[in-house]
């Protein structure tokens, strides 16, 4: 039980510092909207957006991570505010393992009727 409730405090730590890249990337964004085109303050911004954003994407996509944020209320929450920053391979990485934890819990919990 020690063990579970240190993995779900990490996991939350985790979730925490995400939120602070994705909050990074999307102040980035509205000063990038506010700044007029070719000027160096905006291309500063751009760089600072990109770094933030290869910093979330690679975390994000990290081997079981998606599965522990997927199972916190907080880490759904994330995901889906993430969903739109994702390229084409986090966004497989995200479908395929929501596929895997709902199967898992349809196999846990089976419907009593089939829905079709």
């Amino acid at each position: 039980m020690h063990l579970f409730r240190r993995n779900y405090k990490n996991t939350l730590m985790e979730i925490e510092r995400l939120y602070s890249a994705l909050i990074a990337v999307e102040d980035c964004e509205k000063k990038i909207a506010a700044l007029p085109t070719n000027t160096a303050m905006r291309q500063q911004v751009e760089d600072e957006r990109r770094e933030a954003l290869t910093h979330l994407l690679h975390t994000l996509s990290a081997e079981n991570r998606m599965k522990r944020y997927l199972l916190v209320r907080k880490g759904k929450t994330l995901l889906k505010r993430c969903a739109t920053l994702l390229d084409d391979d986090a966004m497989q990485l995200l479908c395929t393992t929501l596929f895997q934890v709902g199967m898992k819990r349809l196999s846990l919990n089976p419907p009593s009727v089939l829905p079709f």
